[in-house]
């Protein structure tokens, strides 16, 4: 009986599509943001800058400008996870993190390892289980270091 009805519902989504102010709309009903969708974050993807921070040298120190916040990256392994941090209210100091990635503000999705502008980033402070903390949207990303400088 509801596998019926939530092919029945998706068929109709599917008949129609995204309107153009960016949301998906079934019978005049606001259903989905669409940057909520795959689709959706898809799309804002492809139009994206950033950095993959596997791709980053080890110990490389990046700094990152958000809409609230400078935040201080140092990348601590080569798959992208640890990292040490510093910025914004949660941070005031050098601290271990583990860096899940990147998503749109309001969506669901998390482009893993990626800071992109445009995005909030999203880590957590690995010395703690809690819930993950999510930046404002990043403006800018620079490279301030290479690998074997210190920081403060």
């Amino acid at each position: 009986m509801i596998g019926k009805w939530v092919n029945d519902f998706l068929a109709g989504i599917r008949q129609r599509p995204p309107s153009p102010e960016g949301v998906i709309v079934k019978d005049n009903e606001i259903l989905v943001p669409k940057v909520a969708t795959l689709d959706g974050f898809t799309d804002a993807l492809a139009s994206n800058q950033g950095v993959l921070l596997r791709d980053v040298p080890f110990q490389t120190v990046l700094e990152i400008q958000t809409q609230n916040s400078v935040y201080a990256i140092v990348v601590l392994d080569l798959v992208g996870k640890e990292v040490l941090m510093r910025g914004g209210k949660f941070l005031p100091k050098l601290t271990n993190c583990t860096f899940s990635g990147s998503s749109i503000q309001g969506g669901s999705f998390l482009k893993t390892g990626w800071i992109g502008v445009g995005m909030g980033m999203e880590f957590r402070k690995s010395a703690e289980l809690e819930k993950p903390i999510i930046t404002s949207p990043v403006q800018k990303i620079n490279v301030v270091t290479s690998a074997n400088t210190t920081i403060q």
